[in-house]
C-alpha cells in the first residue's frame, strides 16, 4: 500500500491499512481464497488543516467489495477530540462538528460490533503543504515532520501549549525520520526545531543521512526547555526516494527537538 506521503514513515507492505496523502492512495492485493468476502473500507476525517475556510469537521466512510457484488453495509463511526482513543461509549457521529485549532479528532467504524477502521487527523496553523517563493529561489516546504512521529531512542514524548516534543531527558539518544524524495537527486534545507536552556553547553548532535554521517550540528541556548523555538539549518543533497535522516548524540544529552522541516530547493 503506498500514498506518496514524503513524511509518512510506516511501511507500505505487510499491513492492513495505510492513511491516505492528498486524498490518494493505492493498494495491490492477492486474494489466496476467491471464495471468502473481502472488502475495503475507505475512511476520511474531512477539512483542511489550517480552517482556510472553515473549522467544521465531517466524517466519511466508504466499503467497497473487492470479489463480491456491491451490498449496503450499516456501521456506525465513534468519535473523540480529547486525543482520547474512542470506543462504542464515545460521541456517534452524525453531523460535521467544529473544532478548534491544535485538535486531534480520532473515530472508529464498527461494524456487528467489531472495529474495522481507525482513522485520526490533526489540526493547526502549522500543519499541512505550502507552497512559498522569494526573490533567490522556489522553495517547496513540508511542514509537519514532528519528532514524536519519527523513530526514536531513549526520548520522552512532552507537551506544551498543544505542541509535542522529544525530550532526552539527559539521556543520549536519536531521532531518525524517514523522507520519500519523489522527485530527483538534489540539494534540499533541512531545518531542526529545537528549544534547550542549557548555558553551558551547545548539546551537539550528528547529522546522519543514509547511514552516512554528514555533519555535527550545534543547538545555541534558546532559554527555554518547551518554548521559544529555533532552529538550526544546513544545505545537505537527499536522494531520489526513500531518505533516512537520523540526528544522533555524541556524548551528552540532546536539545528538545520539536520537528525537521525539509525544504526542496528548486532552480
Amino acid at each position: 500500500m503506498e500514498n506518496g506521503d514524503p513524511v509518512d514513515t510506516t511501511k507500505n507492505h505487510g499491513i492492513n491499512h495505510k492513511k491516505a496523502f492528498m486524498g490518494l492512495t493505492r493498494a495491490f492485493y492477492q486474494l489466496e481464497n476467491m471464495k471468502k468476502p473481502c472488502s475495503l473500507w475507505v475512511g476520511v476525517i474531512l477539512d483542511g488543516k489550517q480552517f482556510l475556510t472553515t473549522n467544521l469537521v465531517s466524517i466519511d466512510v466508504q466499503s467497497l467489495a473487492l470479489n463480491e457484488k456491491p451490498t449496503s453495509v450499516p456501521y456506525k463511526i465513534y468519535y473523540s477530540t480529547g486525543g482520547s482513543q474512542p470506543n462504542t461509549n464515545s460521541k456517534l457521529y452524525n453531523n460535521a462538528f467544529p473544532v478548534e485549532f491544535g485538535t486531534t479528532v480520532k473515530a472508529i467504524v464498527v461494524q456487528n460490533d467489531k472495529v474495522v477502521l481507525n482513522m485520526e487527523e490533526t489540526f493547526d496553523k502549522n500543519l499541512g503543504l505550502c507552497w512559498e517563493k522569494n526573490e533567490s529561489e522556489t522553495v517547496q516546504i513540508i511542514n509537519g515532520m514532528r519528532a514524536v512521529d519519527a523513530e526514536f531512542q531513549r526520548a520522552t514524548v512532552q507537551s506544551n501549549n498543544n505542541k509535542q516534543y522529544l525530550d532526552f531527558m539527559g539521556r543520549e539518544g536519536s531521532v531518525t525520520w524517514y523522507q520519500e524524495n519523489d522527485g530527483s537527486t538534489g540539494e534540499f534545507t533541512l531545518r531542526i526545531h529545537y528549544a534547550s536552556n542549557d548555558k553551558n553547553s551547545k548539546r551537539p548532535m550528528d547529522l546522519i543521512i543514509n547511514d552516512k554521517k554528514v555533519a555535527t550540528l550545534l543547538f545555541e541556548s534558546t532559554n527555554s526547555w518547551n518554548s521559544n523555538w529555533k532552529e538550526v539549518e544546513i544545505k545537505q543533497y537527499l536522494e531520489a526516494g526513500a531518505n533516512y535522516i537520523e540526528l544522533r548524540t555524541t556524548g551528552q544529552s540532546a536539545p528538545n527537538i520539536l520537528m525537521l522541516v525539509v525544504e526542496e530547493i528548486l532552480v
